[in-house]
């Protein structure tokens, strides 16, 4: 059996409402008092590639990072559609989705801010593929 190849990427980007009210510009200001965070639930993979995005925050804005946004997390929802969805009607400040999610798609309802050098890239090996 052959090695996986990897035959395509993407990246995690945090959208947030058009109208921004909880003013996130960057990946810190999720940390901040009055930011509602939705994730998806936790056996989605994203949710651990944002996980993987927070812990890598820690080194750049300080030990604890990652668990003062985790202790902004309003709700975990069960795709990453219902949770770009939630912050797209004004429901929640922001969630992690897939730069492909909104990517030629100027009709979400949402902004997205760039995860920076905390992001983590996603490979999706062809071995996972199913026809």
């Amino acid at each position: 059996m052959t090695e996986p190849e990897t035959f395509a990427r993407n990246r995690l980007v945090v959208i947030v409402p058009a109208d921004d009210p909880a003013n996130i510009g960057e990946l810190r200001d999720l940390a901040e008092a009055a930011t509602q965070i939705v994730l998806t639930e936790e056996a989605v993979p994203i949710a651990r590639y944002a996980e993987e995005v927070l812990e890598n925050a820690d080194a750049e804005y300080g030990e604890g990072f990652a668990q003062r946004v985790r202790d902004k997390i309003a709700s975990r929802e069960e795709n990453v559609r219902a949770s770009a969805n939630r912050v797209a009607l004004g429901e929640a400040d922001a969630t992690f989705v897939y730069v492909s999610d909104v990517t030629g798609h100027p009709r979400t309802g949402a902004d997205n801010r760039d995860t920076k050098g905390t992001e983590r890239r996603g490979h999706l090996p062809d071995s996972n593929v199913r026809g």
